[in-house]
């Protein structure tokens, strides 16, 4: 866990802060602030010392029992106490692997129930420009180009995984927002939010391998989107969506992702508030996704995405991304966004936008 995760731990696990405070708060204030990366023996020794630590110790004190070599011992009781969960189903911790490395992080947090996960991205865009195709299905106009807009995406562990590791449910929410911040004149709405819980099992997988490239999580789960408005502005549909995951040595990933809408009936009227909201979504959001992106030793992040319908006259969209640490705060990165293609709000479905944005992220895919 890295060392700004620790005050993260502490402040969203009340019950962790069972020692006195003012060696509670020292120790997350140091963690929060300190630069070097430790080891993971480290890390886990250093929580397993403030939760049994006294109230006469020294933040110092901690450290050096985890400096010591008895802290990998410590690490090793810890990780074999653990349910064989955090084990099955994943290769050793010695293969190069981004999306091993990752879930191995999250197997962490499996027995912590007020633990959050990074479940996409999550950033914010303080300044994106947005162009409407004038092809495209017109609107009213009355919104500005320029807006901010934000991703909030967190996922945890319904229960521990089942079948000794071999499955691992969650919930999921991913939380999207445009956001009229320059819009003095009307009191800075909020154009549009798209609410998207889901609720997926994950599988490791292993053995499948193709010129370098390894399958390392597949997925499969239920996935409700909309708006939240009411007719005739509602949006939403139900997916059964199934993803999988494959990475390369080159430090390279990809996933693709489709799936099957869950059909509705139709609306006798538009203004019907049962019934289906838009039955064209599919033709413009499309059948299926593909990511590829590069983790780039220095702390470059690109990522490529192209989603695409296969039905007659279907539509597409390209996005394009890059981060980058910011040096004088590693936890936060600079971020860049470019989308041209039509989905990019449940609004706007059925529109052609063009937009590039900038800002900062909290977390990237890796």
């Amino acid at each position: 866990m890295p060392k700004h995760a620790l005050f993260l731990h502490f402040m969203t696990h009340p019950s962790s802060l069972h020692i006195a405070t003012p060696l509670t708060l020292a120790a997350c204030l140091f963690f929060s602030t300190a630069q070097a990366q430790s080891t993971a023996a480290e890390d886990v020794c250093l929580l397993l010392a403030l939760k049994q630590a006294s109230a006469q110790q020294t933040v110092a004190d901690v450290f050096k029992q985890c400096t010591a070599p008895a802290a990998s011992e410590v690490q090793t009781l810890h990780i074999t106490s653990t349910p064989p969960i955090a084990q099955k189903g994943i290769e050793p911790a010695s293969e190069q692997s981004l999306f091993l490395n990752r879930l191995r992080s999250e197997m962490r947090a499996v027995n912590e129930p007020f633990a959050l996960l990074p479940h996409r991205p999550n950033y914010l865009l303080p300044v994106s420009s947005h162009r409407r195709d004038p092809a495209s299905i017109a609107t009213s106009g009355a919104n500005d180009d320029l807006e901010a807009h934000f991703q909030m995406s967190f996922k945890f562990p319904i229960t521990e995984p089942l079948w000794n590791g071999r499955i691992i449910p969650y919930f999921a929410y991913t939380g999207r927002a445009w956001w009229q911040l320059y819009d003095s004149e009307r009191s800075r709405p909020f154009r549009e939010y798209n609410h998207e819980p889901e609720l997926m099992a994950a599988v490791p997988i292993s053995g499948i391998e193709a010129m370098g490239w390894k399958v390392r999580i597949a997925t499969i789960g239920f996935n409700h989107q909309s708006n939240g408005r009411s007719a005739p502005q509602s949006r939403s549909w139900n997916r059964v969506v199934g993803e999988i995951y494959a990475d390369h040595p080159s430090n390279t990933w990809s996933s693709l992702k489709i799936w099957k809408r869950l059909s509705e009936k139709a609306k006798l009227l538009p203004t019907d508030s049962d019934g289906d909201d838009n039955p064209d979504i599919s033709r413009y959001l499309g059948n299926f996704e593909f990511r590829l992106g590069w983790v780039q030793n220095k702390g470059h992040q690109i990522g490529l995405t192209a989603r695409r319908s296969l039905n007659a006259g279907g539509k597409g969209a390209l996005q394009l991304d890059w981060s980058h640490p910011i040096k004088s705060t590693p936890a936060l990165r600079w971020y860049a966004q470019g989308f041209s293609g039509y989905g990019d709000s449940l609004i706007d479905y059925n529109q052609k936008i063009n937009r590039f944005g900038l800002g900062i992220m909290i977390n990237d895919w890796f």
